[in-house]
């Protein structure tokens, strides 16, 4: 279990490891799953270059708004 949210501070070490940024979580893991708020920062956050590091097989869920995943590239 990976996940990133630059806002969380403590969390559970033993049930899960934090990474640094979104690229790593793109890269390693087989399903990945976003779910932010909707605002000018994570307008389009998904594009390209994370999906471009996705493994061939891997699954992207999202549970947020449209709008966060640049759907031209996806």
């Amino acid at each position: 279990c990976y996940f990133y949210d630059p806002f969380v501070k403590n969390f559970n070490k033993k049930i899960c490891k934090k990474v640094s940024n979104l690229k790593i979580l793109f890269r390693d893991c087989d399903v990945v799953v976003i779910s932010p708020y909707l605002n000018k920062t994570s307008e389009n956050l998904i594009d390209y270059p994370l999906l471009y590091l996705m493994k061939k097989n891997s699954l992207l869920v999202n549970t947020s708004r449209g709008e966060v995943v640049n759907e031209t590239v996806l």
